[in-house]
């Protein structure tokens, strides 16, 4: 009686690889394929940089008026508001709203959004931009505040 030794000569048949073995062999490579893209031009401590980032909330900075601002009078039709963020693609899926209702969705490629104020009632508004955080976005949920007072006088 022979046995089986595991020698080059062994006739035994070896079974293929699930269809599920190959779902798991490409998602891995993709995963690997991503951390390379996100290690280039970073120090070799860093290389996870690419997923810390992703966490981190974007810069994001209003111009022409300021969280808790009262605006009106005589100047009210000349003032203006925008949105001016550096990483524009880091907030792909957010919304910019003015109190409510949406302005735009996502920021432009210059990364502004203008803020209309022409026509808004007098007394407070809320500016918000929010977004739900996924595996490469983060969550934002950042506000401000400012009064319309057009039937006050000028200071």
């Amino acid at each position: 009686m022979q046995q089986h030794s595991g020698s080059a000569a062994d006739t035994r048949t070896a079974i293929p690889p699930s269809p599920g073995a190959y779902v798991v062999i490409s998602v891995l490579a993709a995963v690997v394929l991503s951390m390379a893209s996100g290690f280039a031009g970073r120090p070799a401590g860093n290389a996870w940089g690419w997923l810390l980032t992703a966490s981190e909330a974007p810069s994001l900075r209003l111009e022409g008026l300021t969280d808790g601002a009262v605006i009106g009078g005589p100047d009210f039709a000349q003032t203006s508001g925008v949105l001016r963020t550096e990483t524009p693609e880091r907030l792909a899926e957010a919304t910019v709203a003015l109190d409510g209702q949406p302005l735009q969705a996502g920021f432009g490629g210059d990364g502004s959004v203008r803020v209309p104020l022409e026509g808004l009632a007098d007394g407070p508004h809320v500016l918000a931009v929010t977004q739900q955080p996924s595996l490469l976005l983060p969550e934002v949920d950042r506000r401000w505040t400012f009064t319309v007072d057009t039937q006050s006088a000028p200071p």
